[in-house]
């Protein structure tokens, strides 16, 4: 059994490599895709783009320091620190008489 999922780990590995460097449109090194990744990572392609920045665990979230937040009803949301619209502390505390529920979903589910 281990061997097989030993087996079937480097089969996707190579497999997902090949895919990787036929859809290259130049066949460039895996040193230059990482270069130019870490490029397009801090370096946004244009003034939109800036308001989005990636994050390690969420995939991106909203830069705070750029975008003023959104309006919802008439009433202007900011967003928090963490890089996302909320006008509410970002931790939350329990107390007797309140319930806090947390919703995932995606890699942390």
């Amino acid at each position: 059994m281990i061997v097989g999922v030993i087996l079937v780990g480097l089969v996707t590995e190579a497999i997902s490599a090949i895919g990787l460097y036929f859809s290259l449109d130049t066949h460039h090194n895996f040193q230059d895709l990482r270069q130019r990744q870490e490029l397009r990572a801090i370096v946004p392609r244009d003034s939109e783009d800036s308001v989005d920045v990636v994050h390690p665990f969420m995939g991106w979230c909203i830069n705070p320091q750029i975008s003023q937040g959104d309006e919802v009803f008439g009433k202007r949301i900011p967003v928090n620190r963490l890089g996302f619209i909320d006008d509410q502390k970002s931790i939350q505390q329990r107390s007797s008489d309140r319930l806090i529920i947390g919703i995932t979903g995606g890699s942390v589910a």
